[in-house]
């Protein structure tokens, strides 16, 4: 998902082809105002931990 902003009154909104409707000159919702696509925050994913094997297990029920 990218932000879209409004030059003219700040309102945010959010769409995965936020470029393209930029592009397409979309307006505001709010106001009719022109729309900018704000820049993408770099996100990182931690690596993930080593799992354990799990530990569990058949176990004979009492007939």
């Amino acid at each position: 998902m990218e932000r879209m902003t409004c030059t003219e009154c700040a309102a945010e909104s959010f769409s995965a082809a936020a470029k393209t409707l930029v592009e397409q000159g979309d307006r505001c919702p709010a106001c009719g105002g022109e729309l900018v696509v704000e820049p993408r925050e770099l996100m990182t994913v931690p690596p993930e931990e080593p799992r354990e094997a799990p530990t569990g297990g058949r176990f004979d029920r009492d007939r």
